[in-house]
């Protein structure tokens, strides 16, 4: 897998001399059931042309300054508006070209307007 690992830290080097923004899980099986790591609301869902994929946003409170981010899901099961709880599942991990599957876990602060 050219020498791809199965799991990215923040902050972790990736090619082309970049720093990783958040955590990547980047060698998961086809099918993988992605979860809810904490309770919320799914805030907002973005479709992604570049990656064919989605990313889906978790909020955890009404008044909470962080959304939690979920990225390069397929086969998503959740919609804007749906409150979650742990465990719950969000969709399946994206395709990459190497043919493995991977997603993304990003804490994000909440901006303005969302």
């Amino acid at each position: 897998t050219d020498g791809l690992k199965g799991f990215y830290f923040f902050g972790d080097a990736l090619p082309g001399a970049r720093k990783n923004p958040n955590f990547e899980f980047s060698s998961l099986k086809e099918g993988t059931k992605i979860i809810a790591a904490i309770d919320g609301t799914i805030t907002f869902i973005k479709e992604q042309s570049e990656s064919s994929d989605k990313e889906v946003f978790l909020q955890t409170s009404e008044n909470s300054q962080w959304i939690i981010g979920y990225d390069h899901l397929v086969n998503v099961t959740v919609k804007k508006g749906d409150k979650v709880k742990v465990g719950d599942v969000l969709g399946e991990p994206g395709g990459q070209n190497n043919g493995l599957r991977r997603f993304e876990f990003q804490e994000n602060k909440k901006q303005s307007g969302q």
